[in-house]
């Protein structure tokens, strides 16, 4: 037991000797078990999970840049700690309330910091594929080892940035790097190694496989570019004006996304739009088979004229789903919400490549709050590996000013059977008033709230209710006064 003390004391003093500068624990981490410590360790003026936890005078626990905030310059001030849990007498009593707090009764609360150093969270750099899940203590020491740290390329004017153990396998392709050129040795980048051959002097001599002049080559390569550059200009003039158009798509889906009335002239941009995507599609395969045709392995600009494509093809596919999610938002307080392709996606939440899915928004009604759902196929927290869980989020609307916070309505989830409405399931909360879950939310969403254990995998996947490789979800919000009168 002594030695247990000993290792605890060390904790808190290693954490208490760097409480005053920006260090690792000043940073709230990406907690595990996140919903049950905003129950059980929050700070009750930002609700929020406790960092470098204090306690006043009062008893009440709070992150100590908060309580450094409210003091400011000053060395007393009125009590800002909620009271709601007790009475008018028993508050008059309490010596915040009598002569004020005074900086000095508030303390660090070793009790809730020596939890806290040991609660697991997740790596920062889970995004880049790192599942380790590091005690909050350990986890700057984790971090400096991290093989999923975010690197850029280290080759000048290279864009990506991915994982750290991927970079050498980047470093073999990338088109940024400085290679020799076979001929002459001078060095030039992969991506201008092609023009190169075409006017490297030393490049005139006979090819030792299939004995062609290698002049003559270069002086046919040189043609077949000519040619492909003439008809690649004209292509590449119409992409420009598909990436603008798709700029300014994006600009109508930000007024479609508060206002109904614009929706319908987003869609049929979108039409527009990819018909001339399919159009740059045809015209650029029918050159690529050209280039092929003529001998040529690599062309530099059909590659990149490919890769402009591509990414317009990505935006335009990404915001067509936008759109189509918005003309199907409910106003009315249901959500229904179909998961296709089931097994893959309950896989992949295995793998742990995708954890969650959201659904698209809904509304509780037509000026009321703005919701969505997060489902986790293979379970989150107590349902992890066993359950579907389910869970309510609470979004930042266009309404929010008119609305009343805490959200209170009740919200009932269900698993609908397709084939009998009888066999359904179904799951009703009353949010708790006490969670940041349900207050106004100061970024796009809030903390997720709802069921970790709302229906076994045995049940989920059962003939009953998975039906073509998907699942149909309900999720209903109790109508409220929450009408703009």
């Amino acid at each position: 037991m002594a030695a247990a003390s000993e290792t605890t004391n060390m904790d808190i003093e290693q954490h208490n000797s760097v409480s005053s500068s920006a260090d690792e624990f000043s940073v709230r981490p990406v907690f595990v078990r996140t919903q049950y410590l905003i129950k059980h360790y929050v700070c009750r003026l930002c609700q929020d999970i406790l960092v470098q936890p204090q306690q006043t005078i009062c008893g009440r626990r709070i992150c100590k840049a908060c309580i450094d905030r409210k003091f400011g310059s000053e060395n007393v001030i009125p009590c800002p700690m909620p009271h709601d849990d007790i009475d008018e007498d028993e508050l008059a009593e309490e010596p915040c309330q009598e002569t004020g707090l005074h900086r000095n009764q508030v303390v660090p609360d070793s009790a809730s910091l020596r939890v806290l150093l040991r609660e697991k969270c997740f790596c920062p750099h889970k995004v880049y594929g790192c599942s380790d899940t590091p005690m909050w203590k350990k986890l700057k020491d984790h971090v400096q080892i991290c093989q999923f740290t975010p690197v850029h390329c280290t080759n000048a004017g290279c864009p990506k940035k991915f994982a750290k153990e991927a970079l050498n396998r980047h470093l073999e392709q990338c088109l940024f790097m400085v290679v020799p050129c076979n001929y002459c040795g001078e060095r030039f980048k992969r991506n201008q190694l092609e023009d190169h051959y075409g006017e490297c002097e030393n490049a005139d001599t006979q090819c030792s496989i299939c004995s062609l002049e290698l002049g003559k080559r270069r002086q046919s390569t040189i043609g077949i570019k000519k040619v492909v550059n003439n008809k690649v200009k004209p292509l590449e003039k119409v992409v420009a004006e598909v990436a603008m158009a798709v700029k300014k798509l994006g600009d109508k889906l930000q007024v479609s996304e508060t206002d109904g009335d614009h929706l319908v002239n987003a869609m049929r941009t979108v039409a527009h739009i990819l018909q001339q995507i399919e159009q740059i599609n045809r015209k650029g395969g029918m050159i690529e088979r050209q280039i092929r045709d003529s001998g040529l392995d690599k062309v530099t600009v059909i590659e990149s004229l490919s890769q402009s494509i591509r990414r317009i093809n990505e935006q335009q596919n990404e915001m067509e789903k936008r759109l189509k999610g918005q003309k199907s938002a409910s106003y009315e307080g249901v959500l229904i919400w179909r998961i296709s392709d089931y097994k893959r996606k309950k896989s992949d939440a295995i793998r742990g490549l995708q954890m969650s899915i959201y659904s698209y928004p809904f509304y509780s009604s037509r000026y009321g709050y703005k919701i969505c759902a997060k489902a986790c196929l293979n379970g989150d927290e107590l349902g992890r590996g066993k359950c579907l869980s389910l869970f309510f989020v609470l979004m930042r609307g266009e309404y929010d000013e008119h609305l009343t916070f805490p959200f209170k309505q009740r919200v009932t989830f269900t698993l609908i059977c397709p084939s009998n409405s009888e066999l359904d399931k179904h799951e009703t909360f009353v949010p708790d008033q006490d969670s940041s879950s349900f207050r106004k939310p100061l970024t796009d969403m809030n903390i997720a709230s709802g069921c970790p254990q709302f229906a076994l995998h045995s049940e989920v996947e059962s003939r009953h209710f998975l039906v073509s490789d998907s699942i149909y979800l309900r999720v209903k919000v109790e109508p409220s006064g929450d009408i703009i009168p």
